[in-house]
């Protein structure tokens, strides 16, 4: 295989907005990407930046023109109002890293009731 050339991420989707979720919830989305580059896509890191969320990657090598998932779990236990959660992905693309996000509404009805 020619392994010269660019890995390239294009994800479907870049933000995922849960809505509205109750605290202690936990929601999952699975963000869809595809390899447009012309050498194998490799994905060497990542960083939730939050132990809220978890991020599994079932293959962290994706050939050429092929597509790849990033599932994103998110306990929202604890949390209140409006959340916004980076993901960062290390990887040997063109761009290196590769953020993308994941947004929820927290209701908190013990924490609303004091504030």
């Amino acid at each position: 295989s020619d392994e010269s050339g660019v890995a390239k991420f294009v994800f479907s989707e870049e933000i995922h907005n849960f809505g509205s979720v109750k605290a202690g919830e936990i929601v999952v989305f699975s963000f869809v990407f595809k390899n447009e580059g012309t050498k194998t896509l490799t994905i060497t890191g990542v960083d939730s930046g939050c132990g809220c969320t978890e991020v599994n990657i079932p293959s962290k090598s994706v050939a050429p023109g092929q597509e790849g998932i990033i599932e994103v779990m998110y306990n929202s236990a604890g949390e209140v109002g409006n959340q916004l959660k980076t993901i960062t992905i290390f990887s040997n693309a063109e761009t290196p890293r590769k953020e993308i996000y994941i947004r929820a509404n927290v209701k908190n009805e013990i924490i609303e009731l004091y504030s």
